[in-house]
């Protein structure tokens, strides 16, 4: 073989050897072609649910927030509804014929002061309600009570404060109310809603 065949033949196996490289390394190009491309998907899948869950769980936050905004409305009316329908009662407590009003007094009286008789109270000092002095002197005459009825009046619709070096009772119908009201309001609730 001469010298020119050799380099040929050199030529051809370097050809040969050239294009196999050239498939391996497309082969392998392809691969991890392949490869990143299958990544990436996967990638994408993963970004694409972790967005999923996030806008899932803001989605919920909201509506939470807004059932929580309504259940807020919805008592705020409640408690609306429930003060008019306290109000409505004391107006109507602030109608009661003139007869009602001294028998109320008058039991509230007895009840007060025979709660204060066993007490050790050197002064008793009854406060009664503007435009009431009269009523309230006249029921403690009744009674046969001698206590202090003050010259000077309170404001209310009715009742009376009754005072004592020791103590205070607060008597006023107003004051009666609010503490129906407080203890009833539940009740009052129940039968409304």
């Amino acid at each position: 073989m001469a010298l020119a065949d050799i380099i040929k033949e050199i030529e051809k196996e370097k050809e040969k050897r050239i294009e196999e490289i050239k498939r391996e390394k497309e082969k392998e190009i392809f691969q991890l072609k392949e490869k990143y491309t299958q990544i990436i998907e996967e990638r994408k899948k993963e970004i694409l649910e972790r967005e999923r869950e996030r806008l899932k769980k803001e989605m919920e936050a909201e509506e939470e927030e807004l059932k929580r905004k309504k259940e807020i409305l919805v008592l705020e009316e409640k408690q609306k509804l429930l003060q008019k329908v306290f109000q409505m009662a004391f107006d109507e407590l602030k109608k009661m014929p003139r007869e009602t009003e001294r028998k109320i007094t008058k039991i509230l009286l007895e009840k007060i002061l025979k709660e204060i008789a066993f007490l050790e109270v050197k002064r008793v000092e009854i406060f009664p309600v503007c435009a009431k002095e009269e009523m309230i002197g006249d029921i403690l005459k009744e009674m046969g009570k001698n206590y202090s009825l003050s010259s000077r009046c309170v404001q209310g619709e009715g009742g009376f404060v009754l005072k004592t070096e020791k103590f205070d009772v607060n008597c006023l119908f107003e004051t009666l109310f609010e503490r129906v009201k407080e203890k009833s309001k539940i009740k009052v609730a129940k039968i409304l809603f």
